[in-house]
């Protein structure tokens, strides 16, 4: 190939690519496959690549929508595919008008996995609001200190960025506001205690298996980047690595401090200093991009705060199924242990996953428009970044993933080649023959099919 053929052919690539993230509203740009309500939230630049040269949906859908009897075949095939070694349940939408196209069981309660995280998404901006931040707050009461959790589990140890989500707000930003106003009352040395009497219950779902604890943080309103390690790897005792990371940010301001442990601060405690975090909006498409466990299940914790239940894995679960209820989306079959989609006793039908997609899919000035931007592209980002490979999926598909080991699933949004959108949702459950993991490229495959 020559040198100029080369150039040409890398100069169609990025702009296909680029036309393809604008039609997702990944990039500004006039291109869109949905009208847009609110500017949409940053995402990371695209990769121009030449092994999958990317279409752009259609500006003007058309065509035929696929049938039952089409949707129906393509579940089938799924079930019978040897990669799948477990339940099939799914089903498929037109969004803009709620129509059910087909489905597979579609009413069945099925172990969700991580798509677990559409309803803690749907309940958190919906409760909580989108643009509401979340307080890291120091209080004085004579030489004691509290250091009080409000929720914000993705701090930094140093400065802020006020452009980030993950360390958004800063504990040596907070350290610097404290030790101003010790200096001003004359105090150079203090007693410090970590206040996390927001939350309640334990530490971990009682339903969780005992290996499920390596995939997320300790429950605790209050931590730095969700307790990870340098190997970025959940690590234990959130709560120790935030009063050393105070201390210390302190100290460096000429603060003496005794580190005490941890007490709920008393009723004349006076504020001296607060952070913010980003705002839940932020939050949340972290939470869905990343499919982040910690941050699934502070947020459903926050949640029960906010409907008057106990701040725990119980309290958590009832208060999004309230929330789901109120905003008019099915529940019917719903059964939630946590937040996050790691306990198997989680039960949704997919016909849950897709009444919420169709719910952010036609609001305009509702609380729940991150939820769509939040979602990962396939082959692009977020947990989707190496599914669907060479198949007409590529770049096609926008979706929440969910996997245990006997757990695969998918809900989100694709195209058909005339540029209709769909909406859908597909478990593959008690994957008991072949590992749940396996069933995924057979999943891809199946999502891939609608759009032909």
């Amino acid at each position: 190939m020559s040198k100029k053929r080369i150039v040409i052919c890398g100069v169609v690539a990025c702009l296909c690519a680029y036309i393809f993230a604008d039609a997702w509203d990944l990039v500004p740009g006039m291109l869109t496959t949905k009208p847009l309500d609110n500017p949409p939230a940053p995402f990371p630049q695209v990769v121009a690549t030449e092994q999958h040269p990317v279409e752009t949906p259609a500006l003007q859908p058309s065509g035929a929508l696929p049938n039952a009897a089409t949707i129906s075949s393509i579940f089938a095939k799924l079930q019978s595919d040897p990669r799948v070694g477990g339940n099939v349940s799914g089903i498929v939408t037109d969004p803009t008008t709620g129509q059910v196209l087909g489905e597979y069981y579609g009413d069945r309660p099925s172990t969700p996995a991580s798509t677990t995280k559409l309803l803690t998404a749907t309940a958190a901006l919906h409760e909580l609001g989108p643009e509401t931040t979340l307080a890291t707050k120091v209080k004085l009461d004579g030489a004691s200190l509290f250091l009080v959790g409000g929720g914000d589990i993705m701090l930094s140890a140093g400065q802020g960025n006020p452009a980030a989500e993950v360390g958004h707000a800063g504990l040596a930003d907070l350290a610097s506001k404290t030790a101003e106003n010790l200096k001003s009352k004359n105090l150079t040395s203090v007693q410090l205690f970590l206040d996390t009497s927001l939350f309640s219950g334990p530490s971990y779902s009682p339903t969780w298996d005992s290996s499920i604890t390596r995939y997320v943080m300790e429950m605790s309103p209050i931590a730095v980047n969700r307790n990870f390690d340098a190997n970025n790897k959940v690590a234990p005792h959130p709560t120790n690595t935030v009063i050393q990371a105070f201390t210390q940010a302190l100290g460096a301001q000429g603060i003496s401090v005794t580190a005490t442990g941890n007490k709920t601060s008393t009723s004349g405690a006076q504020e001296v200093a607060a952070v913010e975090s980003a705002p839940v909006r932020d939050i949340v498409s972290r939470m869905l991009l990343e499919s982040d466990n910690s941050i699934a299940e502070t947020l459903g914790h926050l949640v029960a705060i906010k409907a008057g239940e106990p701040a725990d894995f119980n309290g958590a679960s009832r208060a999004v199924i309230k929330s789901l209820k109120a905003q008019g989306i099915s529940i019917s079959g719903v059964a939630l242990s946590d937040s996050s989609g790691l306990s198997e006793m989680n039960k949704i039908p997919p016909r849950t996953l897709v009444d919420i997609l169709n719910h952010v899919w036609s609001c305009s000035d509702c609380k729940l428009t991150a939820i769509g931007p939040g979602l990962p592209v396939a082959g692009l980002d977020g947990t989707l970044h190496d599914r669907f490979g060479a198949t007409a999926g590529l770049g096609f598909v926008r979706a929440k993933t969910g996997s245990l080991s006997d757990v695969s699933s998918l809900a989100g949004y694709t195209f058909t080649a005339g540029g209709r959108p769909l909406s859908f949702a597909v478990i593959v459950d008690n994957a008991v023959r072949v590992p749940g993991l396996y069933a995924k490229p057979a999943i891809d495959e199946a999502i891939a099919a609608l759009r032909k």
